[in-house]
């Protein structure tokens, strides 16, 4: 009996294969069956957990993300159920000069040490200082 992509055990080649599936349109060898493309991120984040399950606070790296989703290395053990707020220096500025960050919530779907998906659920952008550089080489 052949497990659904849902039920299957995730191993750390099975998180390879589930993380290049957006980009791929694949997930093995079956038909992608999210609704929104993950596209490609490396960006540093920290999480934080929000309500009566509170999880420490963590940093991490995206590994891609849609709409709804994301995929990110985490330095914390985090449990599926979790909630979460991620903070992402976002690699866009607004009119060349102020810096933006996407602060997102949502819960944890799927986790192993050091990787975790989540669903977002809601998000915005913030604006954010940018340090001006100091012209020295």
């Amino acid at each position: 009996m052949k497990l659904s992509p849902h039920t299957e055990k995730t191993t750390p080649q099975s998180w390879e294969t589930w993380r290049t599936a957006g980009e791929s349109g694949q997930y093995g060898n079956r038909p992608e069956r999210r609704d929104a493309f993950r596209f490609p991120l490396k960006q540093e984040l920290r999480h934080r957990g929000l309500g009566e399950h509170h999880v420490n606070c963590g940093i991490g790296e995206t590994v891609n993300m849609s709409r709804r989703g994301l995929l990110f290395t985490t330095n914390e053990n985090l449990r599926r159920g979790d909630h979460l707020e991620i903070f992402i220096s976002w690699p866009a500025q607004l009119n060349q000069r102020i810096g933006l960050q996407l602060v997102a919530r949502g819960r944890v779907v799927r986790a192993e040490p050091g990787i975790a998906a989540m669903t977002i659920h809601q998000h915005e952008f913030r604006t954010q200082l940018i340090k001006p550089s100091s012209g020295k080489a």
